[in-house]
This record gives C-alpha cells, structure tokens and sequence, in this order.
C-alpha cells in the first residue's frame, strides 16, 4: 500500500515546508482581519458618502488587498511562487495604506506582520515552485 498522497509511485508524499506554513497562515489570518476591517469602514461610508465618492477609495482598496493576501495564502499551501509574489505586494500595499492613514497604532503591529510574511518567503523562496503546465521545470 502506498503512502497517501503518493498517487501510487511508492515515493513519500513531500511536506510543506514550516517556513511555508507560517506564511500561509499569516496570510490567512492578516487577510481575514484586513477583509473584516474593509467591510466595517466601506458599508458606513458608501452609507454617508455615496459609491462614487473619495471617502470610498481608502476601505475598496483595503478590500482589494484582503483578497490579494487571501490568494497568497491559498498559493503559499499550494507552494506556488505567485503566493509569494501576491503576499508580498499586498505586503507593500497594506503598509504604504496604512502609513498614509496615520493610525500609529496599527501601522506598527502591520509593520510587523507583514515583515514576518515578507521575510518568510524570501526564506522560503527555493520551496516555492512555479505552477503545474507552466512548461518551465522546477
């Protein structure tokens, strides 16, 4: 009987490496809160200001970087270079909103989570392989 996730070949199933894992969760975790915080400042404001108006643009794109650390998170599992490559933009994106937004607090502990993910997958980058049928071999 072979081991699961073998697919039969009798060869062990590789594992995802720690570093990988962390990351992943991070990105799980920082893009569930950042999702939750973009919600509860984009429904007031479109509420009070309307769709089309400038207070929007701050919570759509925290939106828009949730959803990009969600897909990090998904490819970083998967050991996919385009998760590392999603999680840090959304990294650098995440830090220059909130610097902008002056909240001191926040921009300090989102500093640091997203130094951990960014750091993470530079150190786990030889892990990450490119996706399957993309004709480069890894």
């Amino acid at each position: 009987m072979s081991e699961p996730g073998s697919a039969g070949t009798g060869a062990p199933a590789t594992r995802t490496p720690q570093g990988v894992l962390v990351a992943s969760t991070l990105c799980w975790l920082w893009g569930v809160v950042v999702l939750l915080s973009s919600v509860a400042l984009l429904i007031p404001a479109v509420a009070m200001h309307g769709v089309g108006s400038v207070e929007v643009l701050f919570p759509a794109a925290m939106f828009l970087v949730s959803c990009a650390y969600l897909f990090a998170g998904y490819a970083l599992r998967r050991q996919r270079r385009a998760g590392g490559w999603s999680g840090g933009s959304a990294a650098v994106l995440m830090v220059g909103l909130l610097v902008r937004s002056g909240l001191p607090g926040v921009t300090i502990i989102a500093f640091l989570v997203n130094v951990a993910i960014v750091a993470l997958v530079l150190l786990n980058w030889r892990h990450l392989g490119r996706a399957p049928g993309s004709g480069v071999a890894v």
